[in-house]
């Protein structure tokens, strides 16, 4: 009872974000952009059906990350573009593909992503954005399972225009012959740096941008001159191929109130980073690129959306179910989505079944793991996005990179991430575009030295519910005391 009362005493100290009811296109207008419409800049460069098919879907004003890629891709240069989380990357190079294509039966463009939801969901975003089009433009992500069969049959009688893989199934198909990447015009490696986050899929993704996906030495006659994009959220670090912030972490100085301005990141777009110069020209040597991609950084020093609110609950291991529930309960109906996120190993079905009825439908939340079947974690998706469901769990790894719910609101972190990484990737799952949004971790006492890292490394003020929980539950107090005394001396008298 008084971890549940400490507990719902101290989210009254966490301020609530409330699900946005604007349209689509004022939330999104509400997000950081530049002074120009796709219209007004890019006219001349961009098929009106795009810029108007685009205007449709809510965005009108390019963010900043889209007009540098833009800018650069237009130009038929190769890049490497870096921005934070939810800032549009998708949209950045999804325009620039559907403006390239033509009506013929060929692949012109591939998109490769590190697991099968990703693909999914550039794939819906494309088609969404290929509807204008007044010539039938074909967006096919690929798939595994028992459609494989099927739709490899598909690839052959009407090759798709776009294509949207992973890693896995795109070295799969390429290694069959069943495609064939000669009128390539585009390619993008989206989420580059969990592509090459361990060393086997690493080695895949090299190999496939060395063999099949390698830019030929000799163009022939007519043939189109391909492009190729490296996106991720985060900077290269190493001659490896693996991508993270730059900015080296405050391990040692505790984060202190009020805090101190955040320190200019050495890796800015006009910089030049011998990590990121080596990657460049080992894209050159192996053959992934042509020329030496163009370095794209934008707004480096913030790797988070900034109206995000950030916050901790303290609890004993044993409690940490209980201090969920209390979290959960404490949102206000108005609220969006929630997602919460589990480290692997977790018995997620049975806490889904204890987190039953807390749900307007009174069913457990949907979960996210692995070894799952692709259409139940497609269904879960859809489930939340639709607003069928409004809690899901997942894993880490499930979706906590790339996943766009724009109804989620709020972030619960069960289990503390390892790494700023880890966090920066699950917290920018809410506030996307310019839309408010709360991201509360649960820990232990243990644990408080590790959120302390992830603060200083990201430059984040986190609530503490502990401290200011004393002030907070003073007046209660005092005023239930005042009130008991007044009954007493009123019995008295």
């Amino acid at each position: 009872m008084l971890l549940l009362t400490w507990l719902s005493c101290s989210l009254l100290l966490h301020p609530s974000v409330r699900r946005s009811t604007r349209p689509r296109m004022q939330a999104e207008a509400a997000a950081e952009v530049v002074g120009v419409t796709f219209e007004e800049e890019y006219s001349d460069r961009l098929p009106e059906w795009l810029i108007t098919r685009a205007a449709e879907l809510g965005y009108t004003n390019p963010t900043p990350v889209q007009q540098e890629t833009l800018d650069t891709v237009l130009d038929g240069h190769d890049a490497i573009v870096q921005a934070k989380t939810g800032s549009g990357k998708t949209l950045a190079y999804l325009l620039p593909i559907l403006a390239n294509l033509k009506p013929t039966s060929s692949v012109q463009a591939l998109v490769l992503l590190p697991t099968r939801e990703l693909a999914t969901q550039v794939a819906r975003a494309a088609r969404q954005l290929a509807a204008g089009s007044p010539d039938r433009l074909l967006v096919m992500a690929l798939m595994d399972g028992s459609g494989a069969k099927r739709q490899r049959k598909w690839l052959v009688a009407e090759p798709p225009q776009v294509i949207v893989a992973n890693v896995q199934q795109a070295e799969s198909v390429l290694r069959s012959g069943l495609l064939k990447m000669g009128g390539l015009r585009m390619l993008v490696v989206d989420e580059v740096d969990e592509c090459v986050s361990t060393d086997a899929t690493r080695a895949l993704l090299h190999g496939l941008l060395s063999t099949q996906l390698r830019v030929p030495q000799s163009t022939a006659a007519g043939a189109p001159v391909r492009q190729t994009l490296f996106v991720s959220a985060t900077v290269l670090r190493s001659p490896s191929g693996r991508l993270a912030c730059t900015r080296p972490p405050d391990r040692h100085t505790p984060r202190r109130d009020p805090p101190s301005p955040p320190e200019p990141c050495r890796c800015h777009r006009a910089a030049q980073v011998p990590q990121r110069k080596y990657f460049a020209s080992q894209c050159v040597s192996r053959g992934w690129c042509r020329t030496a991609p163009r370095l794209l950084h934008v707004q480096p020093t913030q790797l988070l959306p900034p109206q995000l609110r950030h916050a901790y609950a303290v609890c004993v291991e044993a409690k940490r179910m209980a201090a969920l529930r209390v979290l959960l309960k404490a949102q206000p109906a108005s609220a969006g989505a929630t997602i919460v996120f589990c480290k692997e190993g977790r018995p997620m079905e049975r806490m889904a079944e204890a987190l039953a009825g807390l749900q307007e439908s009174g069913l457990p939340p949907d979960v996210l793991s692995d070894g799952q079947h692709l259409g139940t974690r497609a269904a879960a998706v859809r489930a939340l996005r639709d607003g069928s469901r409004t809690l899901l769990l997942s894993t880490y790894g499930m979706s906590a990179r790339g996943l766009d719910i724009p109804q989620c609101s709020h972030i619960i972190l069960f289990d503390l991430p390892k790494t700023h990484e880890a966090y920066t990737h699950a917290a920018g799952r809410c506030g996307r575009m310019g839309r408010p949004g709360s991201v509360t971790t649960i820990c232990t006492d243990k644990e408080l030295f590790v959120l302390q890292r992830i603060a200083n490394s990201l430059n984040l003020d986190f609530e503490d519910a502990r401290r200011s929980m004393s002030s907070a539950t003073r007046r209660p107090r005092s005023d239930k005391a005042s009130s008991s005394e007044s009954s007493e001396s009123s019995e008295s008298s």
